[in-house]
């Protein structure tokens, strides 16, 4: 009897796709806390979800701080509270780059968020 396993992961290509975010948790590691991005990406066969991650902090530069203000298009005021929940549902691009992981296979993974234009 032979078993195959399937490949389930998204087959998407390097560059700038649209995306919605459908999800943010929390998780922790060996390293500290860290959050981890969910995007759905339409493709001709369907909808793929890809993720990407970020620390927790928010300061100038951090790439959750990036990508919150690209998801709401503008710039956090000092002291401004953002609940993740508002983020959930909100399209952006996605930049996707393809990783290569331990076992040398490869997946596509988030790298960057960008606002989307004023056409949504």
């Amino acid at each position: 009897m032979r078993f195959v396993v399937p490949d389930n992961r998204p087959n998407i290509r390097p560059g700038t796709h649209r995306a919605i975010l459908v999800d943010i948790e929390a998780r922790e590691n060996e390293r500290g806390s860290f959050l981890v991005w969910t995007f759905e990406v339409r493709t001709k066969n369907g909808t793929a979800t890809l993720k990407g991650t970020s620390s927790t902090k928010f300061g100038t530069g951090s790439k959750a701080r990036s990508w919150t203000e690209a998801l709401l298009k503008r710039q956090l005021a000092p002291g401004e509270t953002v609940e993740s929940d508002d983020l959930l549902g909100l399209p952006c691009l996605v930049v996707v780059r393809e990783r290569t992981l331990s076992d040398g296979s490869t997946m596509a993974s988030v790298e960057q968020v960008l606002p989307i234009g004023g056409e949504e």
